[in-house]
C-alpha cells in the first residue's frame, strides 16, 4: 500500500518529516486474524509519501478480508504572521 502525506490546513507551510505506522489484520473467514506491523520513517518531507510491505503475508482458508490501522506523525513548519494594529487620530 502507499500513503501520501499532505495538509490543507491554513499556517502550515510545509511538512519537514514524518513518520507511517500501520497495522495489518489479515483474517480468514471468522479467524481472529493474523496481524503484522510496518512503519517507516521519512527525513525528507518533501518526498510526502512512503511505502510499507507486508513480505510475510499469512495464508489460510475462507473469505479474506484485509482491514488496515495507519497513524501518521508529522513535524511541520507553521508560517507565522505579524498584525501590526495603530490607534489615533490622522
Amino acid at each position: 500500500m502507499s500513503w501520501g502525506v499532505a495538509s490543507n490546513v491554513p499556517g502550515i507551510a510545509g511538512i519537514n518529516k514524518f513518520n507511517l505506522e500501520a497495522e495489518f489484520t489479515y483474517k480468514f473467514g471468522q479467524s481472529a486474524g493474523v496481524i503484522r506491523n510496518q512503519s517507516a520513517n521519512v527525513d525528507d518531507g518533501s518526498k510526502r509519501q512512503a511505502t510499507l510491505k507486508v513480505t510475510d503475508v499469512p495464508s489460510g482458508t475462507g473469505d479474506l478480508s484485509i482491514h488496515v490501522k495507519a497513524t501518521v506523525k508529522a513535524l511541520v513548519t507553521v508560517a507565522t504572521t505579524k498584525t501590526t494594529v495603530k490607534e489615533g487620530s490622522f
